[in-house]
């Protein structure tokens, strides 16, 4: 090793022993060491010491300025932290990850979740129509995204769709009355008033 590779060197560590009991696990990893300030980022694993159940995972990224008096940092005054917690702590790494490639609102889907399965299905091309409507009611729970959807040139694809598929179910409907010898008057009218725009018009 030269010293060049020991100048690019940085410090990591894992502990377990914390004078929180509730602090199962500790990871860290040193940023910068300069002359005057030192940067460290750690992940602190918080649960239950007996049972060991995790309650949540913490991020926390801090600035540490040199010691008044004497060689150091002042770890116990730190300059600026910045924390967050569990999903939060996933997002940053979607993006350190590059999995943003565009624009647009996400949804964190769980693994065992109805969504999921959609999303597997839509990728695999076996998904079932009944399905679309699970994934529709997923999306537009998040605030935001069903006025982004409107917005979305989908929006009026998928709009177009559903329409197109109601007229073409209401022209068979009126169809099958029509060559049926046995659809008297009063049936055809039933079929008409919920289609009325096989005339021409929106109502």
């Amino acid at each position: 090793m030269d010293r060049n590779d020991v100048a690019r060197a940085f410090r990591a560590w894992i502990s377990q022993d914390s004078a929180n009991p509730n602090v199962l696990l500790t990871e860290g990893v040193e940023l910068h060491k300069g002359r005057d300030i030192y940067k460290s980022a750690s992940i602190r694993v918080i649960g239950d010491p007996n049972s060991g159940v995790v309650h949540r995972r913490e991020l926390k990224l801090a600035r540490y300025p040199c010691r008044d008096f004497g060689p150091g940092y002042d770890f116990d005054q730190p300059e600026k932290v910045w924390m967050c917690e569990d999903d939060q702590i996933e997002r940053i790494q979607a993006l350190l990850n590059g999995q943003f490639e565009e624009d647009g609102h996400y949804v964190k889907v769980d693994k065992d979740s109805d969504a999921r399965a959609v999303i597997e299905q839509l990728a695999a091309g076996t998904l079932e129509p009944s399905a679309v409507a699970t994934l529709i009611s997923a999306l537009t729970a998040t605030p935001g995204v069903a006025d982004a959807l409107a917005k979305a040139d989908a929006a009026g694809v998928l709009t177009s769709a559903v329409e197109h598929r109601r007229q073409r179910h209401g022209l068979d409907e009126l169809r099958s009355a029509i060559e049926n010898p046995e659809s008297s008057e009063q049936d055809l009218q039933r079929i008409l008033e919920r289609h009325w725009w096989v005339f021409g018009g929106r109502y």
